[in-house]
């Protein structure tokens, strides 16, 4: 085993190609699948780079209106009603009014059953009273604690999107594969597109009790940089670190364990490899949300009809008009594939930079060749499995 000083001495050339990947997920593919997703993957490409609205997508687009800041729901904290006595027989004898004989307005209504609208009392003048009538011994009945709903928010849906999502694939989904299409701005730059086979095992607990740690492996496809280089992170294992080997030049014929964390591991990434995988991608969608929806306005759109290497998806899509905290990003589109129930795309863009009217690309991650359930076991995320490339130790 080489640690990572032996690393920096005896190998400099690493710390310069070492790097992983924020979402994962796919296994060894065949030369033709791999073509096929590279191709899929170039026009993933080409559409981000030439335009942040989609022109193909023909379909109705169902928008949620503004929300004004003075709205809200109707105001049903009233002040309750004082009984009127004035010309009433029975304010000649004032204490003989019993609660039986008090109007229905002043009915108790319980606080479990439904609310009507209350009559709203505009006027804070006095009640009339005959002379003589002391105002303070008319009783007054309490009146139910109103209860106000709030107002909806363009996010609502979508957040109730992300969330059945989220239960279903934590209910339905032990693990699954992909090709996968990462797409990067780091420190300012935008990267090449990297291209990825992975899988990933979700962590559970199974009725025997044993614990399943959440498990990935990457094999990088393209670009040439790249190609070749293995990666594989157990959550708990190994001294929670990566091992990694190179696809080609010395340092291929090294296998090395590196931090996560670390600077060489994060070096043109924007996150860490224990960040990686869908329910992870929907987990921070749905943080996002939550954040946004309390910040205050924003607009949603959502979309169908569109597709992703032939897969049907729907699309939600949210902008922040304007530039400010707490927003990280000015649009964000989730595509979600009908059929799987699982986002295999989410892209985000940048407000433009100033005097120009494009946005700019800070992130994209697509999932390609999308299979769940594959029955992964410890062995395929062992470095020293023989269908891996790994060099000995």
């Amino acid at each position: 085993m080489v640690s990572l000083t032996q690393i920096r001495h005896k190998f400099p050339a690493v710390c310069g190609t070492i790097a992983f990947s924020f979402a994962s997920l796919a296994f060894t593919a065949s030369p033709s699948s791999i073509a096929s997703a590279q191709d899929a993957a170039t026009e993933v490409e080409n559409e981000a780079e030439t335009e942040v609205e989609q022109k193909v997508i023909r379909e109705p687009i169902h928008r949620v209106p503004k929300i004004a800041s003075n709205t809200g729901p109707a105001a049903l904290n009233v002040a309750p009603k004082r009984a009127n006595v004035a010309g009433n027989p029975l304010s000649k004898n004032i204490n003989s009014i019993t609660p039986a004989m008090l109007p229905s307005a002043s009915k108790v209504v319980p606080a479990n059953e439904p609310v009507s609208e209350p009559e709203a009392v505009e006027s804070s003048a006095e009640p009339a009273t005959e002379p003589g009538v002391d105002r303070a011994s008319i009783p007054v009945l309490p009146v139910s604690s109103a209860r106000v709903v709030a107002a909806p928010h363009p996010l609502d849906d979508a957040l109730e999107t992300a969330r059945r999502g989220l239960e279903n694939m934590r209910a339905n989904v032990r693990d699954y594969s992909a090709i996968m299409v990462k797409r990067e701005r780091v420190n300012g730059s935008l990267l090449k597109p990297e291209y990825m086979q992975v899988k990933v095992r979700s962590e559970r607990v199974l009725e025997t009790g044993q614990q399943v740690p959440f498990s990935i492996y990457m094999k990088f496809i393209k670009p040439r940089a790249s190609a070749g280089r293995e990666v594989i992170w157990v959550k708990g294992r190994n001294k929670n670190q990566i091992c990694v080997h190179e696809g080609s030049g010395l340092v291929s014929l090294k296998r090395f364990q590196l931090d996560p964390d670390s600077w060489i591991a994060m070096k043109g990434q924007r996150y860490p490899i224990y960040e990686a995988g869908l329910e992870n991608l929907i987990v921070k969608l749905i943080e996002k949300a939550e954040r946004d929806r309390a910040a205050g306005h924003c607009e949603v759109v959502y979309r169908d009809g569109v597709k992703i290497n032939g897969r049907e998806c729907s699309v939600i899509e949210v902008t922040h008009p304007k530039c400010c905290a707490p927003y990280d990003f000015h649009i964000a589109k989730v595509y979600i594939d009908k059929e799987l129930k699982m986002p295999i795309r989410y892209q985000a863009l940048l407000w433009p930079e100033p005097g120009q009217t494009k946005p700019q690309l800070l992130e994209e991650y697509t999932y390609l060749n999308v299979k769940i359930n594959q029955g992964f076991t410890d062995q395929d995320f062992n470095p020293d499995n023989p269908a891996y490339s790994y060099p000995n130790r």
